[in-house]
């Protein structure tokens, strides 16, 4: 019942052979491990598409050599571009901190020793859905820290060479009922291929998901970055149609959704 396996999943299926369990036996540093009785899967409540540029990009091609104190040069290429990337990512609130023990791939979480654990560390047991859950407090924690730790995205790779900030500019979150992304079409590109809000997109998603929506939503969108575009979407906040949106800097905005989840009168969010 670890926080990184509750939100991320995990798979753990040891080999029944005889030479694995007595390899697996023999390790010092797994004496203390929970036995597994059973293969265990856990679909992620996290989910996060892939990123993908908005518009067709031109690639520019650098070749350079690796070079070693002996031997011959490798060389290798790197390929730089520019662009805005777009992706979705979701939270499955009913599935964070709730653990089920059906026996399907990707929902038999628990194990009969797990199971066991469950019980004696007084878990609500959910007889029809098969399942054991989390007390609300721990399962709102643990939900709120996953937000509090978004606002604090940072790094990317090759630093040194390619510092390059990888914090988002521009977020749109809200809480539903279902999982489609509903405003998965409101940014897009522009003929030159350059990001525009699509503000026509959103009022749609708003009017047509409104007995879906239970929540305000929660704009992150930095100053300096498409300023003509934010303006925008201050002017649609001004009016009846965007009257739920909330615009603020992104870490704010992850900030603000964590602070919300806390309130005790959107508890229901959690079911």
């Amino acid at each position: 019942f670890y926080w990184d396996d509750d939100l991320f999943g995990y798979m753990r299926a040891p080999s029944k052979k005889a030479a694995a369990v007595e390899k697996r036996s023999a390790d010092a540093s797994r004496a203390s491990e929970t036995p597994t009785t059973d293969t265990v899967t856990r679909v992620s409540p996290f989910r996060v598409s892939t990123l993908v540029s908005i518009a067709p990009v031109n690639l520019t091609e650098d070749f350079g050599t690796m070079s070693r104190h002996e031997g011959d040069p490798v060389p290798h290429e790197h390929q730089f571009y520019r662009t805005t990337l777009k992706g979705l990512f979701s939270l499955d609130l009913g599935a964070c901190g709730t653990f089920s023990y059906r026996r399907k791939t990707g929902y038999r979480n628990l194990d009969d020793e797990r199971i066991e654990q469950a019980k004696r560390e007084g878990l609500e047991h959910r007889d029809e859905e098969k399942s054991y859950r989390l007390a609300a407090a721990e399962r709102i924690q643990r939900i709120s820290t996953l937000f509090d730790g978004l606002a604090q995205l940072e790094g990317g790779a090759k630093q040194a060479l390619h510092y390059t900030d990888v914090a988002p500019a521009v977020t749109i979150m809200a809480v539903t009922k279902g999982g489609n992304h509903i405003f998965g079409h409101v940014i897009g590109a522009t003929g030159r291929g350059l990001p525009e809000i699509k503000i026509d997109a959103l009022q749609e998603a708003l009017t047509v998901f409104k007995d879906e929506i239970l929540s305000d939503v929660y704009v992150g969108w930095v100053k300096g970055y498409l300023d003509d575009e934010r303006s925008k979407l201050e002017a649609f906040a001004q009016t009846v149609e965007g009257s739920c949106v909330r615009i603020s800097h992104p870490r704010e905005a992850f900030r603000a959704v964590a602070e919300a989840l806390r309130k005790e009168e959107n508890l229901s969010w959690l079911d």
